[in-house]
């Protein structure tokens, strides 16, 4: 175990080492603050695509419902007419 430890604090402080481990936390520094500039913009474009599919709806069920009124409003002509 003496071995072990006395050959891992040689290798802990190389440049090699070191120049590794600063570049390993730079990227997930970098990392960590891109996904907290980028929630915003992920979640406004949830939000567009969520409306879209609301208004897609509403324009349907509006469709819809006219055409049922217009098929209701044929019927009951057709029924006078007889």
């Amino acid at each position: 175990m003496k071995i072990f430890l006395f050959e891992l604090k040689k290798i802990a402080w190389t440049k090699k080492f070191l120049v590794v481990l600063i570049a390993l936390v730079c990227s997930v520094a970098f990392l960590f603050i891109r996904n907290i500039l980028f929630a915003d913009y992920a979640q406004e474009q949830k939000n567009a695509e969520i409306a879209l599919f609301i208004e897609t709806s509403k324009s349907k069920d509006n469709t819809y419902t006219n055409e049922i009124e217009r098929l209701g409003s044929d019927e009951e002509l057709e029924e006078k007419k007889n």
